[in-house]
């Protein structure tokens, strides 16, 4: 199975210039229990954010970069990972988004109510996929959100 995990803003925002800009506890902790035992793919730009691989299993980039640091595998392109993975949690960013969104089965979605003044997005999906379940809106130090799963028609 082939799941997305995605926060998004209001305008399906998912980061700037900077990475996420915005800080919700919640939201971290629910991403860390989800992908934290499980295959993960994500881009150059989510490597480069990150101090340690967020998996205990294979944490896969697609780059055209040669040597990763430890605990990272590189891939060229994404049908070498849809061939050799059924548990695979895609974490971003946008182009990694796009390019797997015909494969994914699951959107695990946060939606934080908000415009954050993105300049990356998530892409258009719910013609795709229906909303399966969602929590009542939360609230942490002034931001509001809920958790959302969409699974694909």
């Amino acid at each position: 199975m082939i799941n997305i995990i995605v926060a998004v803003d209001s305008k399906m925002g998912i980061a700037d210039e900077h990475g996420l800009p915005w800080s919700v506890e919640a939201d971290k902790k629910y991403y860390r229990d989800k992908i934290k035992d499980s295959n993960i793919l994500m881009g150059r730009g989510v490597y480069d954010e990150l101090q340690e691989p967020p998996s205990s299993k294979k944490n896969y980039v697609l780059t055209h970069l040669e040597n990763l640091r430890e605990g990272f595998a590189k891939i060229d392109k994404i049908e070498d990972i849809i061939k050799n993975n059924n548990d695979l949690w895609v974490i971003g960013g946008e182009k990694v988004y796009q390019q797997m969104l015909d494969y994914t089965d699951k959107v695990y979605l946060t939606r934080i109510y908000g415009d954050f003044k993105c300049t990356k997005f998530f892409p258009e999906f719910e013609n795709d996929f229906y909303l399966s379940s969602s929590t009542d809106n939360e609230n942490e130090d002034g931001t509001s959100f809920r958790f959302e799963i969409y699974n694909r028609k």
